[in-house]
């Protein structure tokens, strides 16, 4: 997985930092973050694709767009804000800054600028508009995503289920409940489970979590379903039975005094949109609603 403008490989102190793997956003000064954040949402755009045959790009949008996406949100993300350059060529949209929920909000609070913001669950997206920060009536379930356990291909060490993960000998990474919502949903499957575990890595993103199950210096990890898709080949997916499992309602806004706000508008519009939601779909994301 190649890295994204507006994130930094992650590693643990003393090591290599893994490829793809997130910046540690609670190490950061809080200037340090906004100077980082503002400099991801200006120094890259996505390009303009060429428009398919009989289609109708809007040209009466225009301007600049920031968006804060989530981490699991990266793979459809980028097909997705493709696709929405192409319906609307004089938008100029900055890549994706893709991180932790918890560190987009709190980021945004801090002043970072940013005119849309896509969580992976309800909790921070309702934090950011009691405090003001979010165009009313525009917050929205727009996905939802269930858990899974991701293991390397081939599954080497035969896990079968979230029991399986307490075993002498698995290598457990989990994300870290206080600064990602796969944290917490994680943590609480297990509980459903009466599994206890002891993680030989705490992740604060969910690209950490799958970074290092790639590089195999972690034989599991728990993902959201979508995670296991953009892997492709270099990882397996383990379901978890519906009775433990916890599925993700992610929801996106457009934030007030935005540089676009126009823009932001019509991406959250796309988003929802039949083109927007297949290709949500496509990426093993789940319907806003059951």
């Amino acid at each position: 997985m190649a890295d994204q403008p507006g994130s930094r490989p992650l590693g643990s102190p003393g090591e290599p930092r893994p490829k793809g793997a997130s910046l540690r956003w609670g190490a950061l000064s809080p200037g340090g973050l906004f100077l980082l954040l503002l400099l991801a949402a200006c120094t890259s755009s996505v390009p303009s694709t060429a428009t398919s045959p009989g289609s109708s790009p809007s040209t009466s949008l225009s301007g600049s767009l920031a968006i804060f996406a989530a981490s699991p949100l990266r793979a459809a993300f980028d097909k997705v804000t493709a696709a929405f350059v192409t319906s609307h060529p004089g938008v100029h949209v900055s890549a994706p800054t893709y991180q932790g929920s918890q560190a987009l909000a709190t980021a945004i609070q801090q002043g970072a600028p940013a005119d849309v913001f896509a969580s992976a669950d309800a909790a921070n997206m309702s934090e950011l508009t009691g405090a003001g920060y979010v165009v009313t009536g525009t917050a929205q379930t727009f996905a939802r995503n269930a858990l899974e356990i991701v293991v390397k291909a081939g599954n080497p060490k035969g896990i079968q289920s979230l029991s399986d993960l307490s075993r002498q000998g698995v290598a457990v990474v989990l994300g870290d409940p206080s600064r990602v919502p796969a944290g917490t949903f994680g943590a609480q499957a297990l509980a459903r489970a009466h599994v206890t575990v002891q993680p030989a890595f705490v992740e604060p993103s969910v690209t950490g979590i799958l970074t290092r199950v790639q590089a195999g210096t972690a034989d599991a990890g728990i993902v959201y379903q979508s995670d296991v898709v953009s892997g492709g080949s270099s990882v397996t997916g383990v379901a978890i039975p519906a009775g433990q499992n916890v599925v993700a309602s992610y929801s996106i806004a457009a934030l007030k005094n935005p540089v676009n706000a126009a823009g932001a508008q019509a991406f959250v519009e796309f988003v929802m949109s039949n083109q927007g939601q297949a290709i949500l779909r496509s990426s093993g994301f789940l319907p806003p609603t059951p």
